[in-house]
């Protein structure tokens, strides 16, 4: 499939704004939102739908759906993940946080029904299946110390890709828009983990780089920072800093934003570029170096 290299107007040729406002339309509960349960949705994993989407022979109307339906099971995930066992946790707040899961699912049906294209509840259920193996993966290498970098990247990867990467398989089969997806989700990662960089002992990229680089004895001690307080934060940040851990992960998504802005360019041009660009703000979040994350030139 040959994909158009000039393309003005990227967004309104997707019909973002409207695809977005079908989807808050179908997310809407005005109890869910005032308890602050319903998420924000991801630009990026609406824009990557739509944008496969707009390659396919599917009527609006079903666009619309099949994007929507993707939306919920994606952010209903999403909520379910943010549910603990924390006892000093709002115990109201966690029973609406799993109700907001459940919620966005049955969304999913609804809509898949709507479309006619039943089949793709086969298709998105793969997908789903593979992101709950990868989030397993990820628990239990957390909880058994062995997960490494490769490893990590791998499985979150699938968590945040599976199903954008299920509509290329079925809609625009071939290597270009599998590339560009591909890449986008990467530097999204990467993004999230440089969000996620002050976090003590959780499932983080940081995390996985500093248990394969410190010594014997500072895990010995890493292990012991229970409970988390000021002074296990101080600690934290002082290995991480020893070892470079974020500049790692700043490094990774360089070479993560420099690999989609080359796809980017070659497939939507320079101006389709730039909207992709302002999906992307990471290291406003971390002020590192005060480098633009992207080299000019």
């Amino acid at each position: 499939m040959t994909i158009e290299r000039e393309i003005n107007g990227l967004e309104k040729l997707l019909h973002l704004q409207e695809l977005q406002q079908f989807v808050e339309k179908n997310i809407a509960s005005q109890y869910l939102r005032d308890e602050f349960i319903l998420p924000v949705l991801s630009r990026l994993q609406l824009f990557l739908g739509a944008m496969v989407l707009s390659k396919s022979e599917l009527t609006q109307m079903v666009r619309e759906r099949l994007l929507a339906a993707m939306m919920m099971i994606y952010h209903g995930l999403s909520l379910h993940d943010e549910v603990t066992e924390d006892l000093l946790r709002e115990e109201k707040r966690r029973q609406l946080t799993v109700l907001g899961g459940d919620y966005l699912s049955s969304l999913f049906y609804k809509l898949m029904a709507e479309t006619e294209h039943i089949e793709m509840i086969r298709v998105f259920s793969r997908a789903i299946a593979h992101i709950n193996e990868a989030k397993v993966s990820l628990h239990k290498a957390l909880f058994d110390g062995t997960y490494n970098e490769f490893n990590y990247l791998s499985d979150v990867r699938v968590i945040h890709g599976a199903l954008i990467q299920s509509l290329c398989d079925i809609f625009i089969p071939g290597e270009q828009m599998t590339a560009f997806v591909n890449a986008a989700v990467e530097a999204s990662v990467y993004e999230q983990e440089l969000s996620k960089h002050n976090e003590v002992k959780g499932k983080t990229l940081a995390n996985a780089i500093l248990g394969k680089v410190m010594s014997s004895e500072e895990r010995r001690q890493f292990s012991s920072l229970t409970p988390v307080n000021s002074a296990a934060e101080k600690r934290y940040m002082s290995l991480h800093i020893k070892y470079g851990t974020l500049s790692h992960v700043v490094q990774g998504f360089r070479d993560a934003i420099s690999r989609l802005r080359e796809i980017s360019i070659d497939l939507f041009g320079v101006e389709g570029w730039d909207i992709i660009e302002q999906l992307f703000h990471p290291l406003e979040l971390v002020g590192h170096e005060g480098r633009p994350y992207v080299e000019r030139g």
